[in-house]
């Protein structure tokens, strides 16, 4: 075997090792994104299709769910780490969607290679590209979204394959299929996430431009696109009423640009739009909302934010948006030089390379690195997230890494080979490390207290199919969608300590409004040290709780229900 078999044999260990761990350290991690996909993928298998065709959240993962939920059929307590187990078999396909892609860029030939000729520089030789690739693959991928129940690790597993075919598109002697898998590879990329449907057309156009002499090729990979993409999107626009591929960015660039609330909105400020069917706000000190309608799950608000704000159409105020993309686009920007020690290495990589070489070699990948400044400046435009930049990061450090040119001495010193598994062990320690401190101190996600609060509400009688109210959860009703309880009407976090301090005659008349509201027993969160996606910091909801003799402790947690209807 050669050393470089051996090392990506070793490598490919490592990876698998690493993802295997964050998977089972966080098995009971869950926020309110995988909630909703979870909850889609449950009207799948219930063939409730009018509830599963939702514009905001994209269906392929929730297909992927649907699926491995219906073959296991979890308890309550075996549900989120079955499907981490899940998430744990996608980065398997992950790491073969990065070797597909490693491989074609490794093997890639073009002007850079005829200025390599010309200056005589040397590229960084395949065993140490292997080294550095998988290495930033990892950091880039089980440090972000391989925790995560939603479909983030499946856009790089789609943005991986779409890039690794369109290197060998560039080949004049691609075959026709390669043109097919392209188009394969563009529409499950759509279903993936909305935000690879206008990237389909950046790489389509690139691939016109790359073989403009194939346009009856390219053709082919737009046809094969177009007959994936085109049933979501006629589903989609019949279902909203006008032609849409999907609403969530549409939502995200009001919600960023405009601090816009995501939840609760009722047309403020004036100028963002008229809503066409709010969240009802039906007491004002302590706020309190309900919405009970047409959509049911756990937690409808963020079930399908574009059901709840449609008609939410701000004026384009250009100075705002630029503002907006300019701090957004230097966030971005900081996250090329995390960690710091990819930055050491790319500047001693730099210090031994030909500058002009380099650069050519580098502006030879210019059709990967186009598409990922695309997708960045879109991300600069709504919302810049760590977890939303794996793959486009990926594409432009691999160009980079691809265009090197080093030096004579400097190749034949064998640094480069030092430098590289220095990198390596300096990327991957540090979170090995983190992994092993989340197993010790457990993670502010974990859903081992939600899992008590469902089984305690179950014992106390409540049954699936009831509806609740909640106060003080936010978007942090796990508990519900456990018990399969719909909440109704809800008080916020920031006004919990406000219910429990106004008068007695106030309470009770909120209470009437959560049962006319519809709920069969009110859930208030007593945590004292409450960590809410929604809002920054601990939040202490215990002190100020003063529950008459009427209200009932869930036992075990710190929490109380108030049951409106008598149980049988």
């Amino acid at each position: 075997m050669t050393p470089l078999a051996s090392a990506k044999n070793m490598l490919r260990l490592v990876a698998i090792s690493f993802g295997l761990a964050q998977c089972a350290v966080a098995r009971n991690a869950i926020e309110p994104d995988a909630r909703s996909y979870i909850e889609v993928a449950r009207a799948y298998l219930h063939h409730d299709w009018a509830t599963a065709i939702n514009a905001y959240w994209s269906p392929l993962y929730s297909w992927i769910v649907a699926f491995v939920l219906g073959i296991t059929n979890p308890s309550l307590r075996w549900e989120y780490p079955t499907l981490h187990l899940l998430n744990f078999f996608i980065f398997i396909v992950g790491i073969i969607a990065f070797e597909y892609f490693w491989a074609g860029l490794l093997r890639s030939v073009g002007s850079d290679d005829r200025i390599v000729e010309k200056e005589h520089g040397s590229r960084l030789p395949d065993l140490e590209l292997w080294i550095l690739g998988y290495a930033l693959f990892i950091w880039l991928t089980v440090g972000s979204v391989v925790q995560l129940l939603n479909p983030d690790l499946c856009v790089v597993v789609a943005g991986l394959f779409i890039a690794g075919t369109l290197v060998r598109l560039r080949k004049d002697d691609a075959p026709t299929r390669t043109y097919f898998w392209f188009g394969v590879a563009l529409g499950i990329g759509y279903l993936c996430k909305g935000v690879l449907f206008p990237m389909a057309f950046v790489f389509l156009a690139l691939a016109v431009v790359l073989r403009w002499r194939q346009l009856s090729r390219v053709a082919i990979s737009l046809l094969v696109f177009s007959s994936i993409a085109l049933p979501l999107i006629l589903v989609l626009s019949h279902a909203k009423g006008h032609p849409t591929f999907g609403e969530s960015g549409k939502l995200t660039f009001a919600w960023s640009n405009y601090d816009l609330p995501t939840i609760h909105w009722q047309g403020q400020p004036p100028g963002s739009g008229t809503p066409a069917h709010p969240l009802r706000k039906v007491f004002d000190n302590p706020a309190m909302f309900e919405f009970n309608g047409p959509v049911r799950s756990s937690y409808p608000p963020w079930y399908d934010p574009s059901y709840w704000n449609e008609g939410m159409s701000p004026g384009l105020r250009m100075g705002t948006v630029a503002k907006h993309f300019a701090r957004n686009f230097t966030t971005i920007l900081s996250f090329f030089f995390k960690p710091k020690v990819w930055l050491v290495v790319m500047l001693i990589l730099g210090a031994g390379c030909r500058p002009r070489a380099t650069l050519g070699g580098i502006a030879a990948f210019w059709y990967l690195i186009l598409p990922s400044a695309a997708a960045l400046a879109a991300y600069s435009m709504t919302f810049a997230e760590f977890r939303y930049l794996p793959v486009w990061l990926l594409l432009v450090w691999g160009s980079v890494l691809r265009g090197i040119r080093l030096r004579n001495s400097f190749h034949k010193s064998g640094a480069g080979r030092y430098v590289s598994i220095l990198a390596a062990v300096a990327l991957l320690a540090p979170m090995g490390y983190g992994i092993y401190g989340q197993g010790i101190h457990g993670r502010q996600d974990d859903a081992r207290s939600q899992y008590a609060i469902a089984e305690r509400l179950r014992e106390m009688g409540v049954s699936p199919g009831e509806n609740v109210g909640a106060v003080g959860w936010d978007n942090d009703v796990h508990w519900a969608y456990l018990d399969r309880l719909t909440v109704v009407a809800e008080i916020e976090t920031g006004d919990t300590c406000r219910f429990w301090e106004v008068p007695s005659s106030t309470q009770q008349e909120i209470l009437r409004k959560f049962a006319d509201a519809g709920a069969d027993v009110i859930v208030v969160n007593a945590d004292k040290e409450f960590k809410s996606t929604s809002r920054s910091g601990l939040i202490d909801l215990g002190t100020c709780a003063r529950p008459g003799p009427e209200w009932r402790e869930i036992v075990g947690t710190t929490d109380l229900a108030y049951f409106l209807r008598q149980r049988r």
